[in-house]
């Protein structure tokens, strides 16, 4: 499927909009869905479809490239969105792997963010 993102893109321009390493994320989701349907011993049932419509909403975003940066204590940098204030409990320090957005019920924005250190 990550192969025909590119071809994708040019049917559904509305794919453009969308940050490229979410969409792989989005792709290993469904094959890892998929996976877990064919496994008999972790059978979870047929992956389904999420309503748009749903109140629990997420991206997830890889980092490649940097494109993903802690700029100071409070301002995060993420791919198509620019900075994102966040609040830290804290000092991170390290290389950031991944980053995840997620909406809650009230509409209040949560960074979950996967970074690598040396501890």
């Amino acid at each position: 499927m990550n192969n025909l993102l590119k071809a994708l893109k040019t049917e559904y321009p509305w794919l453009k909009d969308v940050d490229a390493t979410a969409l792989q994320a989005a792709n290993g989701n469904l094959h890892d869905a998929f996976q877990r349907f064919f496994n008999k011993e972790l059978s979870n049932g047929f992956p389904r479809f999420k309503s748009k419509k749903n109140y629990a909403q997420s991206y997830t975003s890889k980092a490649v490239n940097q494109n993903i940066k802690v700029i100071d204590e409070h301002h995060l940098k993420l791919p198509k969105l620019g900075q994102v204030y966040f609040r830290a409990g804290r000092i991170l320090t390290g290389k950031v792997r991944r980053a995840t957005v997620r909406i809650n019920s009230q509409g209040q924005y949560y960074a979950t963010i996967l970074i690598e250190g040396e501890k």
